[in-house]
């Protein structure tokens, strides 16, 4: 192998494991604009959702389990940022699809500007913006 090439090319996707996977995706759709890239055939669905140029997998969890949140500053993966040109519209656009956000407007410890909100499974995620690319 040669040791002047990256090891890892990027994140291909992240994946999201749904007591209800269809109404997870369906809801990625309706409130985030997500598409679906692929789904599995047969129930219970697995789906690839695109979301911009990124791939979210959205999976069944086992029969009878049950959510269980964790604090947006728990120990492990927290969150899910999504990146916006427009931060003010992206707001406006989620506020009238009913999303109801966790937090106010934050500023990040670089030049940002982000807001929390939750899944209907209680992920949680964060509109970004940032004036360049990091």
């Amino acid at each position: 192998m040669d040791s002047t090439l990256p090891l890892i090319s990027g994140v291909e996707h992240v994946a999201l494991i749904a007591i209800d996977p269809d109404a997870l995706a369906d809801w990625y759709q309706r409130a985030l604009g997500a598409t679906v890239a692929w789904a599995s055939e047969r129930p219970p669905r697995t789906y690839l959702l695109r979301l911009g140029n990124d791939l979210l997998e959205v999976g069944p969890a086992p029969v009878g389990s049950s959510p269980a949140p964790q604090p947006r500053d728990a120990p492990g993966l927290r969150h899910l940022a999504l990146a916006v040109d427009d931060f003010d519209a992206a707001v406006a656009t989620l506020r009238e699809r009913g999303v109801r956000f966790t937090t106010s407007e934050l500023t990040g410890a670089l030049p940002s500007r982000l807001i929390f909100f939750t899944d209907p499974e209680g992920n949680h995620l964060h509109l970004i913006w940032r004036p360049q690319a990091v």
